[in-house]
C-alpha cells in the first residue's frame, strides 16, 4: 500500500517535470482548503523540518551518551558489590575463627 503511493507520489513528480518530491508534497498541499493547508504547508516548509532534524539528533545523541554512562554506572555498582561481598566474606570467616577460638578455651 505504501509502495503504491511511493509510485504515485514519483509518478506525479516524473510526470509535472519537478526534479525533488519535496516540490510534489508542496503542490499537493496547494490543492488543500483552508488551515488544514496553512498548518501542513509549514510542517512540509524547511523552516519546520530543518530545526525538527536537529533536535531530533540532538534527542539521540543525549540518548546514547546517556545509555553509554548509564552501562559503566551498573558495571561500577556491580564491581563495588561484588568487592563488599569478598570484604563480608572475608569479616565472617575471621569472626568464626574468633568465636572458635574462645570457645575452645
Amino acid at each position: 500500500m505504501i509502495a503504491t503511493h511511493c509510485v504515485r507520489l514519483f509518478a506525479y513528480v516524473y510526470n509535472r517535470g519537478r526534479t525533488t518530491a519535496w516540490s510534489a508534497v508542496q503542490d499537493r498541499l496547494k490543492e488543500w482548503d483552508g488551515v488544514g493547508q496553512d498548518i501542513l504547508g509549514y510542517i512540509a516548509s524547511p523552516a519546520f523540518v530543518i530545526p525538527l532534524l536537529i533536535v531530533l539528533v540532538v534527542v539521540t545523541i543525549f540518548y546514547f551518551v546517556s545509555l553509554q554512562t548509564a552501562r559503566k554506572e551498573v558495571a561500577l555498582t556491580s564491581k563495588k558489590i561484588k568487592e563488599h561481598e569478598e570484604a563480608k566474606k572475608k569479616l565472617l570467616k575471621k569472626l568464626k575463627g574468633n568465636l572458635g577460638k574462645k570457645s575452645q578455651q
